[in-house]
């Protein structure tokens, strides 16, 4: 009777820890890595973990050879902009047109509209996605 009991408690801890891993395992953590000879400035925007709403951040310096965290999220689709610092015409971006403010730092909810406030402007983030869980690195180079 003990025996049996042990092997119904074992088997509970077992099947709480499986979720919990998975839990963890459905994560993505959002990581850039400048690879330039340039400092630059980056901004993200992505679903926080446990969040339901799209965050805009920014800006984050990297410095040149250095990586940084940007967030964690539970979906694998998310945004990055970067631009060199002190030369906003130098630019990692793609055609999803995002509002960011400047001079930063800046972070605030995406409304749905593709409307910039008046501190804001639009430009072209990069849609990016991950494919497996874990870590996905956007590796910016001259």
């Amino acid at each position: 009777m003990i025996r049996s009991k042990l092997l119904v408690l074992v088997g509970i801890l077992a099947s709480f820890l499986g979720v919990t891993s998975a839990a963890a395992q459905s994560n993505y953590t959002i990581r850039v890595c400048n690879d330039s000879n340039s400092h630059v400035l980056v901004a993200a925007s992505y679903i926080p973990q446990g969040e339901s709403s799209w965050l805009n951040v920014g800006w984050y310096q990297v410095d040149r050879f250095s990586c940084r965290i940007m967030g964690r999220t539970t979906n694998r689709n998310f945004y990055m902009y970067a631009e060199v610092l002190g030369d906003g015409s130098r630019f990692w971006g793609g055609s999803q047109n995002l509002c960011v403010e400047y001079p930063g730092p800046y972070r605030f909810r995406n409304t749905g509209t593709m409307r910039c406030n008046s501190r804001q402007t639009s430009v072209g983030f990069r849609a990016l996605r991950a494919n497996n869980f874990g870590t996905f690195t956007w590796r910016l180079t001259n």
